[in-house]
């Protein structure tokens, strides 16, 4: 395994090189849009918000004979619609708190129905929709742009770019590596299956990972059957083919042998590492772990281990 940093090392620095020489920044109105393969779609427009109005990037939700547009500034969605030529403005969302007999009741406006009506106006057939949706979201509004398309324009494309996230995929990865528990660093082999679910609701770079790891090292000299299940959450950076990851959560560990070894703990574990992209959907991972024990044995142990698997993502 100790080969394998010297090759990780070159390819990690050669994709930092390819990505700084392919970033390129640009503005609004410098180019007309750009795409994410498969993915997202931006174009440049002007935006009023709140009386002022800027140039920006903002995501095309729906293109058709009306169009719908999203925006995330400071942290804050913004639902826009077409003002006039290159401009947008944006569908007021805003409630208000309002106080009876000393308690608080969160009211929400209907101000974005005056908004939506005016803007779907040739089409009252759609007024009743907009007065029984509620709050706008991206997917109410998707649905009410592409319905109205249907309603006023037949069979004419209107295309629909927004693609509704899932609230989680999985990756599965089978793992190889060396452990040990105890503090004379003596290692053992370790075989490991863990899994790793994708949550983009929360986050496009966050996973919870689960799974299980098996192996028999001595504790106190004598042989134990040690299995670890993990619980815990990843961050993976947004690369190309060389990615970074690191993670932290509990393991829930389980040691199996004499009287005096059996036992059953919680280690906080944190584990940092690089995924090596083949493929849109395989890598191969190369992770060091270290867990921390708060309990199980009076004498001072530490379980770390050095793992190398292969992910295969669904």
């Amino acid at each position: 395994m100790k080969k394998l940093f010297p090759l990780i090392l070159v390819v990690l620095l050669t994709d930092l090189r390819l990505t700084a020489q392919q970033d390129v920044v640009y503005i609004p109105f410098e180019i007309s849009g750009y795409r994410f393969a498969g993915g997202k779609v931006y174009i440049s427009k002007y935006v009023t918000i709140k009386e002022r109005t800027t140039p920006c990037f903002v995501e095309y939700l729906v293109k058709g004979k009306k169009n719908l547009y999203y925006l995330v500034e400071k942290g804050n969605p913004h639902f826009l619609i077409d003002y006039r030529s290159d401009t947008l403005k944006e569908i007021p969302v805003s409630n208000s708190m309002i106080y009876k007999d000393g308690i608080g009741y969160e009211h929400e406006s209907t101000i974005y129905q005056g908004y939506l009506k005016s803007y779907f106006g040739d089409c009252q057939a759609l007024f009743p929709a907009i007065e029984s949706m509620g709050n706008p979201d991206i997917n109410n509004l998707v649905t009410l742009t592409r319905k109205y398309h249907h309603l006023t324009c037949g069979d004419s494309v209107c295309i629909v770019y927004y693609k509704r996230k899932p609230a989680f995929s999985v990756a599965i990865e089978p793992r190889i590596g060396i452990y040990t528990i105890t503090s004379d660093w003596l290692y053992v082999p370790a075989y490991s299956m863990y899994l790793h679910f994708w949550l983009p609701r929360s986050s496009e770079r966050l996973y919870l990972i689960i799974g299980a790891t098996y192996a028999k090292p001595k504790l106190n000299g004598e042989p134990v059957t040690f299995i670890k299940v993990p619980v815990r959450i990843e961050y993976q950076f947004p690369w190309r083919i060389v990615r970074p990851k690191f993670d932290a959560g509990v393991d829930f560990i389980n040691v199996s042998g004499s009287y005096y070894n059996e036992g059953k703990a919680v280690w906080p574990t944190f584990s940092a590492g690089v995924m090596i992209f083949v493929s849109e959907h395989m890598a191969f991972d190369f992770t060091g772990e270290i867990s921390l024990p708060v309990s199980y044995t009076n004498e001072k142990i530490i379980n770390n281990s050095f793992n190398m698997g292969i992910y295969i993502k669904f």
